[in-house]
Formats: structure tokens, C-alpha cells, sequence
């Protein structure tokens, strides 16, 4: 799923007559597993660094979900242009010309931890 997607879908609920007050799920309509994601950036990036499945989650997280777009694509006529492959592509040509933001990962797990969020 890749942003143009969102967008084209967007303007399909606003300009499609009669489907107002629907809600729709938008994206791929194909499962992504989140080892597949990570692999993914791996290959755009070109780095080879371990992947370590955990088993950690916070507390209310759903665990395995994607989007069912059949009602997107009977009333809107929405079909995805984007393959999730293509569409990370882009993404990491975006994320690769964005500064270097400070890294606040481990901080923000410790605060999971304190306040009970985090198992």
C-alpha cells in the first residue's frame, strides 16, 4: 500500500454518488506478514542485520489483521495501484532523503515498561 492508494481511494468517498456515511478498509487486501516487512527493507536498504522475533507486544495490540477491501471495490470501483512490494520501494526513496531524526526507541520502551503497557 503506498500513499497514492489512500489518496485515489479518498477522493473515490468523496466523489462516488451514494455511498456517504460508509466505511471502508483501503489498502493492499493482501497479508503482510511482519517478517516479510522487515526482510523487505533489508533488500531496499541493502543492509544484512539480524532479525530477532521477540514474542513482546503491548497490551491491546491486535496480532494479526489486514484489510478487506471487497466492500472498497464493489461501491467505490477501488482497485490498489500499488503492490506493498513497489510501494515500500518508494517509501525508503522518501525515508532515505529525510534528515536523521534522534533515535527515542529504547526510551519509549522503558516508559511502556513503568506505566504497564509493555508484557
Amino acid at each position: 500500500m503506498y500513499i497514492d492508494d489512500i489518496a485515489d481511494a479518498t477522493i473515490l468517498g468523496l466523489t462516488v454518488p451514494g455511498v456517504s456515511g460508509n466505511a471502508f478498509n483501503i489498502g493492499t487486501g493482501v497479508a503482510t506478514d511482519v517478517l516479510n516487512v522487515a526482510n523487505t527493507l533489508k533488500k531496499y536498504y541493502g543492509i544484512d542485520v539480524p532479525i530477532t522475533v521477540s514474542g513482546n507486544y503491548r497490551l491491546g495490540d491486535i496480532r494479526h489483521n489486514f484489510a478487506d477491501i471487497t466492500k472498497a471495490r464493489k461501491l467505490l470501483g477501488f482497485e490498489p495501484r500499488w503492490s506493498f512490494d513497489k510501494g515500500i520501494e518508494q517509501f525508503c526513496r522518501w525515508v532515505d532523503s529525510q534528515p536523521i531524526q534522534q533515535d527515542n526507541y529504547e526510551a519509549s520502551i522503558e516508559e511502556m515498561k513503568q506505566k504497564g503497557l509493555y508484557k
